[in-house]
C-alpha cells in the first residue's frame, strides 16, 4: 500500500539538511481541526499488529505492527507493505506494544514495523539475556536478519527490492552496521542512530567502558578497573566489531550522530561513515551511498529538543522513502 497522505506527508531540500515538514502537510486549508482529528483517529484505529515466535532463537518474539490486516491469506498480501526491521538497543532491553509516536508515525507512512526482542533482550530471564555476551555480534544479528525470513515465510513481509528496510540506534546500529556489512545484499536501506561500530575505540571514548568488555564476555573489576586493553582484549573487541567488515558494504546508509553523545561518541559514526565514503568499486565510483547528519547539543537518543527528534526522524524517513518500492 502507499503512504497515507492525510496523516503523513514529507517535503524534500535540495540542501544537505533536510528541512522539517509539517505533519499533515497534505490536508486541504480549508479543513478544521476537528476533521484533523478525526482523520488521525481513522487512520490510527486501522494499525493492527500481533507478537510472534521466533523459531530457532526461541524465546525470541517479534512485534509486529501495520497499516493493513496482518493476514497472509488477505488479497493485500499479493502487494505487501515495505518492512522495516527494528532492533533495539542496549543489547539488554525490550520492545514491547507499549505507544509509540514514533512507530505509529513510521506505521502511517506506509510500512510495515518488526520489532525484534533477540537474544539477550529482558523479559524472558536471566539465563535469555547471558546468552548474548559469548555470542555478541553474531547471536543478536542472526536473529534479527532470521525475523525477515521468518516473516517472508509467513507471507507477511515480501523480498522484492524496495522492500526490505532496516533501522538501529546505539547497540541496534550495532547490529544494523553487522547486518549490511556481511549480508550486503539483503536490505535496500538503513538508518542507524549513534551506531556502535568499533568497541576498542569505545571502549576508551565511552562513558561507560565496562559495557564493552561485559558484552564481549570480558571480565572487568569495579574496584580496580582497567585502563588499557591488552592484545588478547584487543584481538577479541575487534572481532566482534563491524567496522572490520564495512568494506563489505552497499546498503545506502544515513547517519543520525548526536555530537554531545557520551555514551557512544560520534568518533563512532563518523569512523563508519568515512569507512563507507572510503569503498569504491572497481571502476573507483563509490559503491556506497551514505550521508551523516549531525546534532549539536544533542546527546545519545538525539531528543534534547523537539526540532532535533523531529528532524532526525523525518530525514530518516525521507531516506527509506528515497529506496521504497510501493509496486
Amino acid at each position: 500500500m502507499r503512504p497515507l497522505p492525510l496523516v503523513f506527508a514529507l517535503e524534500t531540500s535540495p540542501l544537505p539538511k533536510p528541512r522539517c515538514a509539517r505533519a499533515l502537510a497534505a490536508l486541504e486549508p480549508s479543513l478544521t481541526r476537528s476533521l484533523v482529528a478525526v482523520a488521525v483517529s481513522s487512520a490510527l484505529s486501522r494499525i493492527s499488529f500481533t507478537i510472534l515466535p521466533l523459531p530457532k532463537f526461541e524465546p525470541t518474539e517479534l512485534v509486529l505492527i501495520s497499516p493493513i490486516p496482518i493476514d497472509p491469506t488477505a488479497e493485500s498480501h499479493i502487494n505487501l507493505a515495505p518492512l522495516v526491521v527494528i532492533p533495539h538497543g542496549g543489547p539488554h532491553g525490550a520492545s514491547t506494544t507499549d505507544w509509540s509516536y514514533g512507530t505509529a508515525a513510521l506505521v502511517l507512512a506506509g510500512y510495515r514495523v518488526v520489532l525484534v526482542n533477540y537474544p539477550g533482550s529482558t523479559g524472558y530471564g536471566q539465563r535469555f539475556m547471558d546468552e548474548l555476551p559469548p555470542r555478541i555480534g553474531e547471536l543478536e544479528v542472526e536473529a534479527t536478519l532470521a525475523s525477515a525470513h521468518y516473516l517472508n515465510a509467513l507471507s507477511l513481509a515480501s523480498r522484492t527490492r524496495g522492500k526490505k528496510l532496516l533501522m538501529g540506534g546505539s547497540h541496534g546500529g550495532f547490529i544494523a552496521s553487522h547486518l549490511t556489512a556481511r549480508w550486503p545484499d539483503e536490505f535496500d536501506a538503513v538508518v542507524q542512530r549513534n551506531p556502535v561500530t568499533d568497541l576498542v575505540a569505545n571502549f576508551y571514548n565511552s562513558d561507560i567502558p565496562e559495557w564493552q568488555l561485559f558484552e564481549a564476555d570480558l571480565p572487568y573489576s569495579f574496584d580496580s578497573p582497567t585502563s588499557h586493553v591488552d592484545p588478547k582484549t584487543f584481538e577479541r573487541l575487534y572481532d566482534v566489531s563491524p567496522l572490520r567488515h564495512a568494506h563489505q558494504v552497499k546498503t545506502p546508509t544515513l547517519l543520525l550522530i548526536g555530537l554531545d553523545d557520551r555514551r557512544v561518541p560520534p568518533d563512532q559514526g563518523r569512523a563508519w561513515f568515512h569507512a563507507l565514503q572510503n569503498t569504491n568499486r572497481a571502476d573507483g565510483e563509490a559503491k556506497v551511498d551514505v550521508e551523516m547528519l549531525a546534532f549539536p547539543g544533542n546527546g545519545h537518543p538525539i531528543d534534547s529538543t523537539v526540532e532535533a527528534e523531529w528532524c532526525a526522524f523525518e530525514a530518516g524517513v525521507e531516506w527509506l522513502a528515497r529506496y521504497t518500492s510501493w509496486d
